[in-house]
């Protein structure tokens, strides 16, 4: 997770910008964003994501991708 603060004096735009490679490697996500007014946390909350459970195919794929 990151937080960023952000001094203002008027209005404003974010962008989020990503480059992503030619397989699956290079998938990109933004994911629970959130802007609030205040100062961000004096210590970041850790989370933990648990990815589900690969089917028979998407093993196959994975192993024909990533040699194994």
């Amino acid at each position: 997770m990151a937080q960023v603060d952000i001094t203002y004096l008027s209005s404003y735009y974010l962008v989020f910008e990503g480059k992503r490679g030619t397989s699956f490697n290079g998938d990109i996500a933004l994911d629970d964003i959130s802007v609030a007014s205040g100062s961000c946390a004096t210590q970041a909350v850790s989370t933990t994501t648990i990815s589900p459970p690969l089917t028979t195919a998407c093993k196959e794929l994975y192993q024909i991708y990533c040699g194994l």
